[in-house]
């Protein structure tokens, strides 16, 4: 018991030691949350709770395997389940998914098999994109998903084109979706609550079996991941919720921060605990926080209270061009590495979107400083590594049809386009699968003599590699290497000798099927192997090497460092220009830059350039959040003059008397068109003046669990 309570402040104890009811815990960064979460668990388990009926919910692979950890350290390894939404939902699903249709060897698809999933659907279902763009629907359909609405719901008369089109794909999507065996990344949590909510029985079930649920990063669940919530805290409210409404940022993807402001209405007599004392960043940097997020309405009223030492002021820079911006802030770095005052791994340099990056890697190599892109190319996006994995995917579920697409001619065999269109269109007339109608072709003699040969290797192949997957995933990887001379492919089709990386990327491929063999023995590890390179994210690819790392904000969520560079916090930038014109995502905006400031621990420098493009050079100005920053923990520093000098601002408290000068923010300009489109960047919303109150009301009860008309409001 006193290992488990020991160094804890009052705060954190009381959240410790709160077993039964529900309990809501504000948790501000650096407060120590992640202790706080696993030696409560650790607590429980003390005062005589199962480890059976406890379920840890979070949203990193890195933060639930930190949080195992950690618990493990205190009791020993136990069976407790604690891991990603995602995750948790996937394993539901492979026992629960045949309630709508799913195999229990369903494949997850990735983002580029969506992509090209949802290129079919709308093509089967008549939709031109002459008018409309391909990501503008795709995205219609992530946030009806995020939102737990299926096909079936939808009710209203769609408004404009884009919704009819929406409408019209959707259904398309998800019957391809489940003609393949196939969900994608958003269907693992919408088919989760939907199965919930149709199934009270099985609700009541789970709700039972895991009595005490606790959810880290509340504020960045969706409607679908509330509902799921919900679900399973009906007759057993014995719910933890961890959050802070200050550090949600992933709105633009779904998450609904309503859920944990009004988390006390749906938990009536909660107890509720405050973590506010900051174990992380001087109160200098803390003082640059505070004053920042104040700005915001809706949120929960808290503060940051420091307990580390004075620090350095958080200096503002402003350089006249992203070149110089970059390499000032590499000539910094590469001071305190060569005087021995700081290590690369001690540094980040964080930026509103990965279109930022590259002045700073050209910047970092010329200095022969090591880094690392977080966010950047994956390795499982690499060519290699998705061919190898389609092949391993088709074996585990032999209706992928888009895995079957990638690999029956690679490498090329003779099985050309008008081969697989007469493939294509046999499945689809028989609706069978891709594999299923290859072998009728075979059978009735539709294939051409040189098509009939390659198609006879390619399942001569797939069929030893069935075989194989009764023994382990590194003889089927082996055999297809050794099959198909995959690595002398790439090299022919380079026109040069085998790349050395291609080699070493393969190899680590091997390496880690090798590690998953080990742990579950042979024959027993392939779909779970599968599954796991599905939910891989980014912060998975995080070293704890000696590297800078350089990362966007986003990513930045959960991580500290000794040196943070924010850099780009320029109007149009931080915030952007979506969200000028929309009050809940300009607070959406400042929270995100509240999140990289509290990175830091020790030292932080915010930035700003008077030019910068993305292959056109742009006049910029300064954030208009610079204008919320206290001034006496500020020293400004001007790198557009001849002799940079500090400009401080005095030691006022506020900045609501600060003569503007040169912080004009109203000029016209903007960068919007310059960006690239990533997955990131907030999607136009429509305006609402209250990011606090959802427009879907989810609140239920036992009794009216199954009742979702409600939630078909708003397609």
């Amino acid at each position: 018991m006193n290992e488990i309570l020991d160094g804890l402040n009052e705060a954190q104890r009381k959240a410790v030691m709160h077993v039964d009811g529900p309990l809501l815990t504000l948790a501000g960064p650096g407060t120590g949350k992640t202790r706080v979460v696993t030696h409560r668990i650790a607590y429980m388990l003390d005062q005589g709770v199962s480890p059976y009926s406890i379920l840890a919910l979070t949203f990193t692979n890195k933060a639930a395997k930190e949080m195992k950890q950690r618990v493990a350290r205190i009791v020993g390894e136990n069976p407790i389940w604690m891991g990603t939404f995602h995750g948790y939902c996937a394993r539901f699903l492979r026992y629960y998914g045949n309630m709508i249709g799913l195999k229990d060897n369903y494949t997850i698809f990735d983002v580029d098999d969506s992509k090209k999933a949802l290129e079919e659907a709308i093509t089967l279902s008549g939709v031109s994109l002459s008018h409309l763009k391909y990501a503008d629907i795709a995205r219609g359909i992530a946030n009806l998903k995020n939102r737990a609405i299926t096909p079936e719901m939808l009710s209203e008369a769609p408004r404009g084109a884009l919704e009819m089109a929406v409408r019209k794909v959707y259904p398309a999507y998800q019957k391809f979706l489940l003609n393949n065996n196939a969900v994608d990344f958003d269907d693992l949590l919408m088919h989760t609550a939907t199965i919930l909510r149709s199934n009270e029985d099985l609700r009541a079930d789970l709700d039972s079996k895991h009595t005490y649920v606790l959810v880290d990063e509340y504020q960045d669940t969706n409607l679908a991941q509330y509902l799921i919530v919900r679900g399973l805290s009906i007759q057993h409210p014995n719910i933890n919720v961890t959050g802070d409404p200050d550090q949600s940022i992933y709105g633009w993807r779904g998450a609904d921060i309503a859920n944990i402001l009004n988390f006390e209405r749906d938990y009536p007599g909660l107890a509720v605990v405050r973590l506010q004392e900051n174990y992380r960043s001087t109160p200098q940097i803390l003082s640059v926080a505070d004053q920042l997020i104040s700005c915001n309405i809706h949120r929960k009223a808290k503060m940051l209270i420091p307990t580390c030492i004075d620090g350095s002021k958080v200096k503002l820079c402003t350089y006249a061009s992203a070149k110089d911006e970059a390499e000032h802030i590499a000539d910094q770095i590469a001071k305190h590495i060569i005087e021995q005052t700081a290590k690369p791994k001690d540094f980040a340099i964080l930026y509103r979107t990965n279109a930022h990056s590259r002045l700073f890697e050209q910047s970092l190599m010329r200095r022969r400083i090591t880094y690392q892109l977080i966010g950047g190319f994956r390795f499982y996006q690499r060519q290699e590594i998705r061919d190898l994995i389609a092949y391993l995917r088709l074996v585990n579920n032999p209706e992928d049809d888009v895995s079957f697409k990638r690999v029956v001619n690679l490498p090329p065999r003779g099985l050309g386009d008008k081969t697989l269109q007469g493939v294509t269109e046999l499945a689809r007339s028989r609706d069978i699968s891709m594999l299923v109608a290859l072998r009728a072709a075979i059978d009735h003699g539709m294939l051409s003599k040189k098509a009939q040969a390659g198609a006879r290797e390619f399942l001569n192949i797939y069929e030893k590699l069935v075989d194989l997957s009764g023994q382990s995933i590194v003889a089927m990887l082996n055999h297809l290497l050794e099959a198909t001379n995959y690595i002398e492919y790439l090299a022919g089709k380079k026109s040069e000798a085998p790349d050395e990386s291609v080699k070493e990327n393969v190899g680590e491929l091997l390496a880690d099927a090798q590690d998953k063999d080990t742990l579950l023995g042979e024959g027993g590890g392939l779909q779970q192997f599968l599954e796991e390179i599905s939910l891989a994210s980014d912060t998975d690819n995080i070293k704890d090497d000696n590297r800078v790392t350089l990362m966007t904000l986003h990513s930045a969520k959960g991580l500290e460092f000794d040196h943070v560079y924010v850099v780009a916090v320029e109007q149009d930038v931080l915030p952007h220009a979506r969200s000028k014109n929309d009050p809940a995502q300009l607070e959406e905006e400042r929270r995100l830059f509240f999140v990289g400031i509290t990175r830091a621990r020790r030292h932080l420098q915010i930035s700003n350039a008077s030019s910068r493009g993305f292959g056109n050079s742009r006049m910029g100005c300064p954030s208009q959040f610079l204008m919320e920053l206290p001034r006496a923990e500020m020293s400004m520093i001007d790198y557009t003059r001849a002799n940079p000098r500090d400009l401080s601002w005095g030691d006022h408290d506020t900045s609501q008397d600060s003569d503007s000068g040169d912080w004009d923010v109203n000029q016209d300009v903007s960068y919007e068109e310059d960006f690239e489109q990533e997955q990131e960047n907030p999607s136009p919303k429509k305006k609402t003046g209250n990011s606090g109150k959802r427009h879907i009301e989810p609140e239920f009860s036992k009794d009216d669990f199954d009742q979702h008309d409600q939630y078909c409001q708003e397609p």
